[in-house]
């Protein structure tokens, strides 16, 4: 059972390794890292991966990990995608962030118990990740698609009233305040 398990993490890091390789920006460095230290890829990999779950596991570390990855990487790709002027790219960022900030909005909520749980940040970094995966049907499309979306097109109107009230009354406040 364990050779399974043992043959299953090896071939999962090797291909990884690969996809990593690659990778303009990563595979330069983890060149530059083997090349230094004599140590494949695969291993390296894997120390950092093992060390991460430990950080998310055992530290107060893990919010900046997790934020460092789930908020810089996807506005990278979302500056890429306008920059470049692909609307589809643009299209599948704009969902991940209304799902991130759902997301968010749904966590603040329950943000004094959710710390408590073990493993929470794990389990919220692996949840955005997939939310943000290069594949077709990654997290948040399945999210947005089958429940946000629903959501907010059965409540528009609502939500346009109460949007266009908040904003009158801040401009108000904002007016008011700065022609004194």
């Amino acid at each position: 059972m364990w050779d399974k398990a043992y043959d299953f993490v090896k071939v999962s890091f090797e291909k990884i390794s690969d996809i990593l390789s690659t990778n303009i920006v990563f595979g330069g460095l983890l060149n530059k890292i083997e090349e230094k230290t004599g140590i494949p890829g695969s291993f390296i990999i894997t120390g950092f991966t093992i060390c991460l779950i430990l950080l998310f596991l055992l530290g107060t570390g893990p919010s900046v990990l997790c934020y460092s990855a789930v908020v810089l990487y996807p506005a990278y790709q979302s500056f890429k995608s306008l920059e470049e002027d692909n609307k589809e790219k643009s299209y599948e960022w704009i969902k991940y962030w209304i799902v991130f900030a759902a997301f968010h909005a749904v966590e603040h909520l329950g943000d004094r118990f959710m710390w408590w749980l073990p493993g929470y940040m794990l389990l919220k970094f692996i949840f955005l990740l997939w939310c943000f995966a290069p594949v077709p049907n990654n997290g948040s499309v399945i999210i947005y698609e089958n429940y946000i979306r629903t959501l907010f097109l059965r409540n528009v109107e609502t939500l346009d009233r109460v949007t266009d009230m908040v904003t009158t009354l801040i401009h108000k406040i904002v007016t008011k305040r700065f022609s004194e």
